[in-house]
C-alpha cells in the first residue's frame, strides 16, 4: 500500500533535497498487511466517539486567579509597558485570556463599584473612607470568576463606608 497524504508529502519532500541514487524508495506492503491494516483502520473508524471531559471549574478558577495576579504585577510593576520584558510578558498573558474565554470563563474586578449586603462577595474587611457616598468596593482581593455566567469562585473585596471628615 502507497503512503498518502500528509505523511506522503513530508516523506517525498525530505527526500528530494538528496540525489536520487541515495533516496530511499517508498515501501511496497504485502497485500496481507495491507488487509490487516484496513480491517484496524476500518475497527478504529467503527468506535463511537467519546465525548471530551469538560474541564474542572475548580482547576479553570486557580488558573485564572493566577493570571490575573499576574497581569495585576505586571501593570503594578510598569504601567507604561515601557520594558520589552513587560510587552512580551502582556501578550502571553494576553494570549492566555484567550484560551480561558474559550472555555467560558469570566473574571469580574469590583473595583470602584457600589456595595449591597445582598451581592455575591465576600467581604474581607471593612475600611472608613471619607467623601464616599455610599458602601463601595475599594479594594479588589480576588476578583468573582464565572463560568458561561454561572460563579464558579466568588470574588474578594475590601469594602469602604462612608464617614464624616475628621470623624474616622
Amino acid at each position: 500500500m502507497q503512503e498518502t497524504g500528509l505523511r506522503a508529502w513530508w516523506r517525498d519532500r525530505g527526500q528530494r533535497r538528496y540525489p536520487p541514487e541515495f533516496r530511499i524508495p517508498r515501501p511496497i506492503w504485502p497485500d496481507e498487511v495491507r488487509r490487516d491494516y484496513e480491517r484496524v483502520a476500518a475497527a478504529l473508524a467503527a468506535l463511537p466517539e467519546r465525548p471530551a471531559e469538560p474541564p474542572d471549574d475548580g482547576a479553570l478558577a486557580e488558573a485564572a486567579l493566577g493570571l490575573w495576579r499576574t497581569q495585576r504585577r505586571i501593570e503594578s510593576e510598569d504601567p507604561d509597558g515601557t520594558s520589552q520584558l513587560t510587552r512580551q510578558l502582556r501578550r502571553h498573558v494576553q494570549t492566555a485570556w484567550k484560551g480561558l474565554a474559550n472555555a467560558g470563563i469570566t473574571v469580574q474586578q469590583h473595583d470602584n463599584e457600589p456595595h449591597d449586603d445582598g451581592l455575591a462577595l465576600e467581604v474581607v474587611a471593612r475600611e472608613p473612607r471619607p467623601g464616599l457616598p455610599r458602601d463601595t468596593v475599594v479594594e479588589t482581593v480576588a476578583p468573582s470568576i464565572l463560568r458561561s455566567g454561572k460563579v464558579i469562585r466568588t470574588g474578594e473585596v475590601v469594602v469602604g463606608y462612608p464617614v464624616e471628615d475628621g470623624k474616622a
